[in-house]
């Protein structure tokens, strides 16, 4: 039944507020977007997931985005090792061959905002 009322309104819009990303998003794709994937309990065949188009192409989408690439990799302790962090206690924690993930995200956020306190800032969808 909740795949049928997100898929509804995934024909209605690109996003579940409408247009544009939101925590909506954000707070909804990591249950059902991960479950439509095949990366939640191996439930996909008995909930017939590809019954549910727009709710595969939203669930896609937004797994393309790179930021969310990059936070399903935190505290992840299973799969690919090198798609593991399974402990983040800095920024670095999320370089891949010494290049560091964050520092795009970071100056973007810091710049917006106004911030200068030399924290790295997590801006989903940025």
């Amino acid at each position: 039944r909740q795949l049928d009322v997100l898929d509804r309104r995934l024909s209605e819009t690109t996003y579940l507020a409408g247009g544009h990303y939101s925590i909506a998003d954000i707070a909804v794709w990591s249950w059902y977007g991960q479950l439509v994937l095949g990366n939640l309990y191996n439930a996909a065949e008995f909930l017939a997931v590809h019954e549910y188009p727009n709710v595969q192409r939203w669930a896609q989408a937004i797994a393309a985005r790179p930021a969310v690439q990059r936070g399903t990799r935190v505290n992840r302790t299973w799969g690919d090792e090198s798609s593991q962090v399974p402990e983040r206690h800095s920024a670095a924690a999320l370089e891949v061959n010494g290049i560091r993930l964050m520092r795009g995200v970071y100056k973007k956020v810091k710049a917006c905002a106004g911030v200068r306190t030399g924290k790295w800032v997590h801006a989903w969808g940025h």
